[in-house]
């Protein structure tokens, strides 16, 4: 499942070293879950 499969809008970065999705909670406060990018 993902997110555009529940239907949740959402803004994806690519910051190089690292992959961000910004999304907003019930609130409507802006939420961000970053991961690092691994080099091969």
């Amino acid at each position: 499942m993902n997110f555009e499969h529940v239907d949740i809008p959402f803004n994806f970065q690519n910051h190089y070293y690292f992959h961000s999705i910004y999304l907003k909670d019930p609130d409507s406060h802006t939420v961000e879950l970053t991961t690092r990018v691994q080099d091969n």
